[in-house]
């Protein structure tokens, strides 16, 4: 699939750091994943059922229902949410609403343009709909892709004598979030997106004449030249000699003699390298399966596991035996079970669910979901601290 040189869903990315794009460009290309390949076969037999090709869209839809039926429940839900948005449309305009799938937006072009999944245009709303069949991660509808998207289709239907209706809402449909909504919807003014043309453009524009430095932060997670980036390096740099200690290596080597200030430093610095050194293991790890040798890394066999060569046979010899080889019977999951279920009978089954957390666990701010503050366990952090301090400040015995 052939994407714009400076494509909007790495704009975040292309817009805090200029020189990521032709960083990138020089970087080897990923390999889809078996979920991005999901998520394509899904888009394609939604596109299939909203344009009406029924026959071509039950074929596709049966091949992906092989691979996961939850992408085809998603697929689902989410060609009845479009049917039933364009039907509120047009029973509000009191006329019929236009329909574009799968319509490619030009943003700056020829340099950024994107697909967007469903146009609705009618005569009070401008409704812009990004389908998300995953489930691994949570995409916010404020992302700079949308805010993009509908900078083109305004384009679009400019430049097609369509006149811009006054609401211009956009939306993210990912039914296999779990957590948030289904729908998650936000409203632009035009002249918004009039100044966010012109940031986009600017940036682009920037980037193309070589101006702007490496800048590292969350958005270097998803670069392709992360393993390649000076940046990261520096700030690899950085963590290693921890400039904040001053460069006491006795304090560099120890988590422990951190303070609350420190923590956040050296927090900063380690959001940007975990990505970096996973992208050095991944290459690492294709320059030996093409034979290369390194001294501090090597290809092994992966830990194996026990199976049944005879799955049949096993259970004969098991029932000769007297003994019961199948598994104990239980009830499915909540998951398990509503993978099965209408989205009628989720929503009833939602009154025999109770959601229990199995305790906390850390994460970045950017995380969406609230910080879980418990008074008791704060005031114990703040004496922890304290502790600490105390013992730094008495110095070694003597």
């Amino acid at each position: 699939m052939k994407h714009a040189k400076f494509s909007p869903s790495a704009g975040d990315r292309w817009v805090a750091c200029l020189r990521a794009v032709p960083l990138e460009a020089k970087a080897p290309p990923e390999i889809a994943g078996e979920a991005a390949e999901l998520g394509t076969d899904a888009h394609e037999v939604a596109a299939l059922f909203l344009q009406n090709d029924l026959e071509q869209a039950r074929i596709k839809a049966g091949i992906l229902n092989e691979k996961s039926e939850e992408h085809v429940q998603a697929v689902i839900e989410y060609c009845a949410h479009i049917n039933e948005v364009t039907a509120r449309m047009t029973k509000d305009d009191g006329q019929r609403v236009s329909t574009l799938i799968e319509q490619k937006v030009e943003i700056y072009a020829p340099y950024c343009w994107g697909t967007a999944d469903t146009i609705l245009v009618g005569k009070e709303t401008l409704f812009v709909s990004d389908f998300k069949s995953g489930s691994g991660y949570i995409v916010p509808v404020e992302t700079w892709q949308l805010k993009a998207y509908a900078v083109g289709v305004v384009k679009f239907c400019q430049s097609k004598g369509i006149a811009i209706p006054a609401k211009i809402v956009v939306e993210i449909f990912q039914p296999r979030a779990r957590g948030v909504e289904a729908v998650r919807q936000v409203e632009y003014d035009l002249s918004d997106l009039v100044e966010f043309e012109i940031d986009i453009r600017n940036a682009i524009d920037r980037s193309l004449a070589g101006e702007g430095g490496f800048e590292v932060g969350g958005h270097c997670r998803w670069c392709r030249a992360k393993a390649d980036c000076p940046g990261m390096a520096a700030a690899a740099t950085d963590l290693a000699h921890l400039r904040m200690h001053g460069g006491n290596p006795e304090a560099a080597l120890d988590p422990q003699a951190l303070g609350p200030a420190q923590l956040d430093e050296a927090l900063k610095l380690a959001t940007v390298l975990e990505p970096w050194i996973k992208a050095l293991w991944a290459r690492a790890e294709r320059y030996l399966d093409l034979g290369g040798t390194l001294s501090e890394a090597k290809l092994v066999d992966k830990r194996s596991t026990r199976k049944w060569i005879d799955e049949a046979a096993t259970i004969l010899w098991a029932d000769n035996l007297k003994i019961d080889a199948y598994q104990p019977a239980k009830a499915s999951s909540p998951a398990q079970l509503e993978k099965r279920l209408t989205p009628e009978l989720k929503i009833k089954m939602g009154e025999l669910v109770e959601k229990v957390s199995s305790g906390m666990t850390i994460v970045h701010m950017d995380d969406k979901r609230p910080a879980a503050n418990d008074p008791a366990k704060l005031r114990l952090a703040s004496d922890m601290l304290a502790a600490q301090a105390g013992k730094k400040n008495q110095g070694p015995k003597s």
